[in-house]
């Protein structure tokens, strides 16, 4: 999606108040304020906002209608209001990425608008900040079966296991993967920016030099899908843990962990082979593969430990059909 004409001379500003929740598509946004503009393509994506080359002016796209509704801040620490505080950036332009990357935590927005945007269609967030996700999700579940077990007599020779697999999680585990969720997204930009000058450049010598800068990002974007399938492998040991040892009542939620564990595990390892397809295998490929690989390895053992677990919950069922 392009956007023309959307930059503005300082001395015409007008602020919009943070909370509006729509305005005018941005060419009625501005006729009111008749403002000098610098003509400028600017590639935009849902609830993002830009900075446009040395313009201190923001924009951002509605998540209804895409269309750009107006400034929201004047400096690069004025935060975008409501749920428009993810990243973009300008239309690669000059032979150089142009447009500073405006941050926001994915974390913190409220889950159906999170939704929402991994549903967009865009590029961002994707399937490595997806991965990460699931694994918070997981994290969580965990958290809730040791509160659960807790305080509870029968448990209480565990307690000090429960605890110490806690704790890794919150103080290891979950801090990693709020990180991964938007260093993910911001990385994958970098290589969406990267793509979009490579394939704009005519020059072939030109060109070549930005299919290597592309391939670097995208490797700087590998290495963060395989650190998720590490953390998640690590925090799926934990959940087998919770599972034996916690409470059992609360068996499904540390089942839906071990699953969500194992499936952010599986899911970042696909992103990194097919990611690995890209290089002629050079050193850091081969050495990334073979990191992937033992990864994989371990995922297949920890994937028998959840079947040989839900057999087991299988099992008492037959077994109390079978006294009724």
């Amino acid at each position: 999606m392009i956007f023309n004409e959307l930059t503005a001379a300082p001395a015409a500003m007008a602020h919009t108040p943070a909370d509006t929740p729509h305005i005018s598509p941005a060419k009625n946004a501005l006729s009111d304020r008749n403002p000098p503009r610098i003509r400028r393509k600017v590639w935009a994506t849902d609830g993002c906002a830009a900075f446009l080359g040395s313009s201190p002016y923001r924009y951002v796209v509605s998540q209804c209608d895409r269309q750009a509704v107006g400034f929201v801040g004047q400096s690069a620490e004025a935060p975008i209001a409501g749920h428009f505080n993810e990243s973009t950036t300008s239309q690669p332009m000059g032979g150089h990425l142009e447009g500073q990357v405006v941050t926001g935590e994915l974390i913190k927005l409220p889950a159906d608008q999170l939704l929402n945007k991994f549903g967009s269609g865009n590029h961002k967030p994707g399937s490595g900040s997806a991965a990460a996700l699931i694994g918070l999700l997981a994290c969580k579940l965990l958290q809730t079966v040791v509160s659960l077990t807790n305080g509870r007599d029968q448990y209480q020779g565990v307690v000090p296991q429960l605890t110490l697999a806690n704790q890794d999680i919150l103080n290891g585990i979950e801090p990693k993967l709020v990180s991964a969720l938007q260093s993910d997204s911001e990385q994958f930009e970098r290589v969406i920016q990267a793509r979009r000058l490579r394939d704009a450049e005519e020059d072939r010598n030109k060109r070549r030099a930005l299919s290597e800068r592309a391939l670097e990002e995208l490797r700087k974007a590998t290495d963060i899908p395989i650190e998720i399938a590490e953390v998640c492998l690590t925090l799926a040991e934990k959940a087998l843990i919770v599972f034996d040892l916690g409470f059992k009542a609360a068996r499904g939620d540390s089942g839906v962990a071990l699953s969500s564990a194992l499936a952010a595990a599986s899911g970042s390892l696909s992103i990194v082979y097919l990611n690995l397809s890209r290089f002629k295998g050079s050193d850091w490929a081969v050495k990334t593969r073979k990191r992937a690989d033992v990864q994989s390895a371990k995922l297949s053992s920890l994937q028998m430990e959840l079947a040989t677990r839900i057999d087991q919950l299988r099992e008492a069922v037959v077994h109390r059909e079978s006294l009724a």
